[in-house]
């Protein structure tokens, strides 16, 4: 060559310095065209013929076309990054990108490394000026693809990134440098998938810019998994991992499974860990020879669910049902695998979102304890915990659906005031409730078995003034919650006469007397006698005229011969001058053998001791029973055969001063009352 070279040298200097004429342009073209020539040996060829398909490299794996004709070329897919060496039988070889036509490369000699600048298609050209060539090309690990994200993850399956190791050890597992470093391609799975990688010698299809341009040998590889998950917060149980090598399990950068060793094929189940409803689940996997698989099984939530008595509504004072949960250590996915344990904090909010802990509420099942009128949220929280391959101990927290409790205010009557004003019926109730807005309902029942309702929103009623009241029943309601009291009681009337006594009386199997006392009687037109066998239903059975007599006392009387077998009840209706209506309390007689409740009480009123004289010699039972104005029992006293005589004494020591009811009752039920005052 250098001979060569010297020749054209001195060619070249005759032709400057002895240049006639045109013939140095020609003569120093074709020198400089010589030299260059000479000088690359063939190296750099250009041509526009491709021999073969375009091929793809496998990474690992040395690939090869045969008979490459001189001056043509065959097409790689190369990655931007990845580092290739190209070998020729014979020699020159030069490399071109197809897109631009750019040469990025030659050699003399049999072979060339290159790290490639882009991705895309490369031509590698057969320089050699006569002879055909075999032309191979691997993918070196001293290179790391740049075109693709390592970084980047599925959403809701996963991205596995394929990498050449940079160690061959078969029993040493890799560091994460050599696993790790020389970056190849990536792969698609969806979440629960089974690979196996077309086996231990298999060049896998790996993607780049999400095109199939290059392979991945399959041995001494690894890989890693990436899957930015979407689920519902809470513990989650990986149902199965299968691996022949190392595996390895993340959640949010935390490593909750570790198998990083050389095996055989071997399958690890129910992998613990905590899902935060958007988390990155990464595995990192490595091959060394052998069997090449790798299974993801089905990743679920622990069943910690609230099943029953979800939805409340209860009126104060009454206990809410007790709410039930799943049991999650025994239930899948859990299924009381080996090593896992359960406890429990159950939680209350009133705005369900801020939730505090139950004090000592840590069991399956809650029945809430809280009363006050409001509306209640809970929750259960449950700890799952579990040793997992590896030695790895892992808690997670996971919340249940709530259950929600409304406890509406129960309005009550805390209190009743009768106030019986000027001698009149007239009477103001004032009901006392803890609430706004209940709504009060008053039935207050007349003599005669007459009821008539009220209803407000005050808790405050006034009763009209036109008869004497035998009892009031109260019912105050808000939404679905009530709460309702009964009382009795008398107040003196204010009629157009005063009614003393009034009482029935048989005077024989067949007739029986109706006698009322009267006094102040003023504008009274009439008496009318009303009997029922029912004791609410009346009708008329005759009419007394009122006397015209104006003295202080009178006494009434009518005879009935028309009774019935068992009891007869007998009121009397007050009619007044102006057609008002008045009804006195309702008496009876028993009829069917001729029993009667006959008696009269004295003094009246009365300090100490009240006598009741009683004129029924066939009784063989009496019952004598003392009520106060409200209608509550204060004494009762039985007398039997021999105890009954024409006069009884009752010692009244221990009664407070006030009005009295005193009953007299038969063994055939036939009875008969009156009033009585007591002053001190």
């Amino acid at each position: 060559m250098e001979i060569i070279y010297t020749v054209y040298i001195k060619l070249f200097w005759q032709n400057i310095f002895n240049y006639q004429g045109r013939q140095f342009p020609i003569i120093f073209s074709f020198f400089l065209t010589t030299l260059f020539c000479a000088n690359d040996g063939y190296a750099q060829c250009s041509g526009s013929t491709q021999f073969g398909t375009t091929q793809i490299p496998c990474s690992g794996f040395t690939g090869s076309v045969n008979s490459v004709p001189s001056q043509e070329y065959i097409k790689v897919n190369v990655i931007n990054g990845i580092n290739y060496t190209f070998t020729t039988t014979n020699v020159n070889i030069t490399l071109v990108n197809d897109l631009n036509n750019f040469t990025v490369g030659n050699t003399t000699d049999t072979s060339i490394t290159y790290t490639s600048t882009f991705s895309g298609l490369l031509r590698v050209y057969n320089c050699n000026p006569s002879v055909a060539a075999s032309l191979s090309f691997v993918v070196n690990n001293t290179g790391s693809n740049v075109q693709d994200s390592q970084s980047s993850c599925g959403s809701n399956n996963w991205v596995g990134h394929l990498y050449k190791r940079l160690d061959d050890s078969l029993l040493i597992p890799p560091n994460n440098v050599n696993a790790f470093t020389s970056y190849v391609g990536y792969f698609n799975k969806t979440e629960v998938f089974s690979e196996g990688f077309g086996g231990n010698t298999n060049c896998f299809p790996t993607l780049s810019d999400s095109t199939h341009v290059i392979n991945t040998y399959t041995e001494f590889f690894a890989a890693k998994l990436c899957n930015q998950s979407f689920k519902p917060e809470g513990a989650y149980v990986l149902s199965s991992i299968t691996a022949g090598d190392g595996i390895r399990f993340y959640a949010d950068g935390n490593l909750v499974f570790n198998r990083w060793i050389n095996q055989t094929q071997t399958t690890y189940n129910n992998i613990l860990f905590q899902h935060s409803g958007n988390t990155k689940l990464e595995i990192n996997y490595f091959e060394t020879g052998g069997e090449n698989t790798l299974n993801v099984g089905v990743m679920t939530r622990v069943n910690n669910a609230l099943t029953t008595n979800l939805s409340q509504t209860i009126c104060e004072g009454t206990p809410p049902a007790q709410i039930t949960g799943t049991n999650v250590l025994t239930t899948a996915p859990i299924n009381s695998a080996s090593g896992y344990a359960v406890t429990y904090q159950w939680q209350v909010s009133i705005d369900g979102t801020n939730y505090s802990n139950i004090v000592n509420a840590t069991s399956q099942n809650y029945t809430p304890s809280q009363t006050t009128p409001e509306t209640y949220y809970y929750k259960r929280l449950a700890t799952i915990t579990n040793i997992n391959e590896g030695s790895i101990p892992v808690t997670t927290l996971d919340e249940s659906n709530t259950a929600k409790i409304k406890i509406e205010p129960t309005p009550y009557i805390a209190n009743i005031s009768i106030e019986c004003l000027d001698g009149s019926v007239r009477m103001i109730v004032h009901p006392v409730d803890s609430t706004l807005d209940a709504t009060f309902t008053m039935t207050y029942n007349l003599p005669g078995g007459i009821t008539l309702p009220e209803t407000n929103t005050t808790g405050y009623f006034s009763v009209p003034n036109l008869h004497l009241l035998q009892s009031v029943q109260f019912e105050t309601s808000l939404g679905n919650c009530s709460d309702s009291r009964t009382i009795s009681f008398e107040c003196p009337a204010l009629l157009p006469v005063t009614i003393v006594n009034v009482y029935a009386q048989l005077k024989n199997e067949s007739e029986a007397e109706i006698v009322w006392e009267t006094a102040n009687e003023v504008n009274v037109r009439h008496y009318i006698v009303e009997k029922s066998t029912s004791g609410t239903l009346f009708g008329p059975i005759g009419t007394v005229i009122a006397s015209t007599d104006l003295s202080n006392f009178k006494t009434y009387r009518y005879e009935d011969n028309s009774l019935y077998s068992g009891i007869n009840y007998y009121r009397i209706k007050i009619e007044d001058l102006d057609g008002t209506i008045y009804y006195t309390k309702i008496v009876s007689v028993y009829s069917e053998n001729g029993q009667i409740v006959n008696f009269k009480i004295y003094p009246n009123p009365v300090t100490d001791n009240l006598y009741v004289e009683y004129a029924n010699t066939k009784a063989t039972s009496l019952d004598l029973s003392i009520y106060n104005h409200l209608g509550q029992l204060m004494s009762s006293s039985t007398y039997t055969d021999g105890a009954i005589s024409n006069s009884i004494e009752l010692s009244l020591f221990n009664l407070a001063a006030g009005m009295y009811i005193i009953k007299a009752t038969d063994q055939h039920g036939n009875e008969s009352v009156s009033k009585f005052f007591k002053t001190k």
